[in-house]
């Protein structure tokens, strides 16, 4: 494993980031009790209540809330920017992260107005202290690969705030912003492409090489790809603007071609747009399956399967995207409007579960024993101690642990796949859903062991140093 690139002098300590780690998993617990108690009718719709209240738990509680912690940790570590005031800032945007989720997703399904508020109020809070910390020290930060992603995808993680912060007055009173529901898919974009995306990329840049032992990211796909998908993201959004002002002006605009007088429609530039962000987004999974099957070291490790089941299903997801462009009832031969409604739900499913959670997951699995393995290390040197107390990162979750949460995590996604595309019944929801609470509530326990783990072994270190 090559640590030479990190820098581990601003380290925060294990508290910082974990507290996010272990906080995640329960959001997710909730989900699933959510789908326990649902019908099988919540979820032939993404705009039902169940549907809405269940994807901000996933979005916003695990991989909001997980990937806030790896910030904590991988800015300073990574790319050399220190978070002031470390602690503070993370029981800060931790609480209010807390209490916004669970406001967002309880009035989301109890649909209380009042809820919102407060929770808008408090993820506002909570990202932006967060992201006024990070700008801070942006000007610091080292000029990598790694670094430039992550700039890209922070700044992703604001227009994505901004824009949700809207989608929520517009859902309290559609008269505070009007038809702004026309900038869902948008927002989503962000948040799923600018900010997870380009993020997951950045971090990749720096641990596929490291933990698994291959070769780097060549650079015109590290180097240029982040820029080109964050481009793209701005022109889509320049296009939408123009769209909804059309639509609250009842104007119409249009780009002329003064030189072969033609007529673009600005929806047809966008699907010409979203096809284009497609095929870059797949260059990504593509070229990770490639250096994953190129390591040097063939050590059995369960958590490259994760990284290998959401390459592949990322691959899956942009073709059903790819589908949805197409929306040929001539070609698809069937009831198109019901079909493309049933293959934004598969879409959103393989999404957000099968490629950003399964990747998430693997992360966790492998990043959580790394930081107990180092912040112990850290400890150690600087005590008489002659032995490290932890000489081995499976000592924290082994890899038998890892091979029984795989084996969970698998018919948990083929069952959320058999309910996105449409075999619904009460037996296999309620199914799924258990499927769903056992996972989380295995890797929870897993965390947890972890950090108790860690106690043990720091206090031992700490009664040497005296």
């Amino acid at each position: 494993m090559n640590l030479s690139r990190l820098s581990f002098d601003a380290m925060p300590p294990f508290a910082v980031p974990f507290r996010f780690f272990v906080t995640a998993p329960v959001f997710i617990i909730a989900v699933g009790l959510l789908l326990l108690i649902a019908n099988e009718e919540e979820l032939t719709s993404r705009w039902s209540s169940t549907m809405l209240a269940a994807t901000h738990g996933i979005t916003l509680g695990f991989m909001l809330m997980v990937m806030l912690g790896a910030l904590f940790q991988v800015l300073p570590v990574a790319v050399g920017v220190a978070i002031p005031s470390a602690r503070k800032t993370a029981l800060i945007v931790h609480s209010f992260l807390v209490i916004g989720v669970t406001g967002l997703t309880g009035g989301l399904y109890f649909k209380l107005n009042e809820a919102l508020l407060i929770a808008t109020i408090s993820l506002f809070i909570s990202l932006a202290y967060f992201l006024t910390k990070v700008f801070q020290g942006f000007s610091g930060m080292r000029k990598t690969v790694t670094s430039v992603a992550i700039r890209l995808a922070i700044i992703s993680l604001l227009i994505t705030v901004l824009l949700g912060l809207l989608l929520t007055l517009s859902w309290v009173d559609p008269s505070l912003v009007p038809a702004f529901r026309l900038w869902t898919n948008t927002h989503l974009l962000w948040g799923v492409v600018g900010w997870v995306l380009l993020l997951i990329m950045g971090v990749s840049f720096q641990i596929v090489p490291m933990f698994y032992v291959t070769p780097d990211y060549p650079d015109w796909l590290s180097r240029y790809l982040p820029l080109a998908i964050f481009i793209q993201l701005l022109i889509y959004s320049l296009l939408q603007t123009l769209i909804y002002h059309s639509t609250i002006t009842g104007s119409t605009f249009n780009f002329i071609d003064t030189h072969i007088i033609t007529i673009i429609k600005y929806e047809t530039l966008q699907n010409l747009l979203t096809l284009s962000l497609i095929i870059s987004a797949l260059i990504f999974p593509t070229y990770t399956l490639h250096l994953l099957s190129r390591r040097k070291r063939k050590v059995h490790d369960t958590t490259i399967w994760f990284w290998n089941t959401a390459m592949s299903n990322f691959i899956f997801a942009a073709s059903i995207f790819l589908l949805l462009i197409v929306d040929d009832p001539l070609l698809l031969m069937i009831d198109n409007s019901q079909l493309s409604t049933q293959l934004e739900i598969l879409a959103g499913v393989s999404l957000l579960v099968g490629v950003v959670m399964t990747l998430i997951t693997g992360m966790l699995l492998k990043i959580v024993p790394f930081l107990v393995w180092l912040n112990l290390q850290q400890r150690w040197i600087k005590t008489p101690e002659k032995k490290m107390p932890l000489s081995n990162m499976q000592q924290v979750i082994p890899v038998k642990t890892t091979r029984r949460l795989y084996y969970l995590y698998l018919p948990m996604l083929l069952l959320l796949y058999a309910l996105a595309a449409g075999f619904h019944s009460e037996w296999l929801l309620k199914i799924t859903a258990l499927f769903i609470i056992v996972f989380f509530s295995y890797l929870l326990l897993c965390l947890i062991k972890a950090r108790i783990l860690y106690n043990k072994l720091a206090s031992r270190l700490t009664r040497h140093e005296h």
